[in-house]
């Protein structure tokens, strides 16, 4: 292996830092939506087995997207990335 510089790899990464992204949770946001009043909402939960055991109220709720709770808000809105 070649040796290198420390001051030619400080100005390549000086150089390249705004090209740099930063990487967000793939799973998180496909499960979870913000609003652009910055409320975040998902998908019900409960709802991928035995339908038959639950009353048609129960399956037609969960067929809309419900808010998530503050608690967790905070948490996945960090995981995302989001600017409060």
């Amino acid at each position: 292996m070649a040796y290198v510089k420390k001051k030619t790899i400080r100005k390549y990464r000086n150089k390249h830092k705004e090209k740099i992204k930063t990487k967000i949770k793939s799973s998180a946001s496909k499960r979870f939506d913000v609003k652009p009043s910055g409320v975040i909402t998902s998908g019900q939960a409960n709802k991928r087995h035995r339908a038959m055991h639950h009353s048609n109220r129960q399956k037609m709720v969960q067929r809309r997207t419900t808010t998530v709770k503050a608690v967790l808000a905070r948490f996945i809105k960090k995981i995302l990335r989001i600017k409060n």
